[in-house]
């Protein structure tokens, strides 16, 4: 077979052709960022790109649910720890209340102090973060603790708030309001009343 001068210049038009059909893709890769740019470029990457995918907006949701159940843990820890100090204050004052060197004025004082204690406490059991009250639950868009003004307060009934933090993984973030707060005497008064009481 003879290579003819038109033969040779047909294979180097082709070639040409076929170098700049290259440079052109790789050039719209290189300026979108991405390998492919439609399925059909290469179906096995375009599979494992939406798999992985998938699984970049779940790991993000997953660190989005953590984050926001650290908050929830941190902002609990935080309240419980300032109820704990309130309860020892008000211990300090009961055992101050009972000195017999103490007068009316002296007794007085003490139960101003425990009323505003009481207050703070309540503050605390209905503590908010985000418009979200912490300690109820599912329930979260009301009080936990209501003060019936009478004397007695209710405690709400809650379920639990679990959040997803991996792909089999759950965590509890709430506290129940009756056994953060809701402590029972044996006259059946919870912990705001007996402050009342005091």
């Amino acid at each position: 077979m003879r290579v003819t001068q038109g033969m040779i210049q047909q294979n180097s038009l082709r070639y040409i052709g076929s170098s700049y059909s290259k440079l052109d893709k790789l050039q719209s890769q290189i300026s979108s960022g991405k390998k492919i740019t439609k399925a059909s470029d290469d179906p096995v990457v375009a599979m494992k790109s939406l798999k992985y995918n998938t699984q970049l907006s779940q790991v993000q949701q997953y660190q989005s649910n953590a984050s926001q159940a650290f908050t929830w843990l941190e902002n609990t820890e935080t309240n419980i720890t300032e109820g704990i100090d309130i309860l020892s204050k008000v211990k300090e004052l009961a055992i101050q209340a009972k000195n017999d060197t103490n007068g009316e004025a002296e007794r007085q004082a003490i139960g101003v102090e425990v009323k505003q204690l009481k207050e703070q406490l309540l503050n605390i059991a209905n503590t908010q973060v985000n418009g979200r009250y912490i300690f109820n639950g599912t329930n979260s868009d009301k009080p936990p603790v209501t003060d019936n003004g009478d004397g007695t307060y209710t405690i709400s009934d809650t379920a639990d708030v679990i959040v997803n933090i991996s792909n089999n993984m759950t965590l509890k973030v709430n506290s129940d309001p009756k056994s953060a707060f809701g402590g029972t005497s044996e006259s059946g008064q919870n912990v705001f009343e007996m402050l009342d009481s005091f």
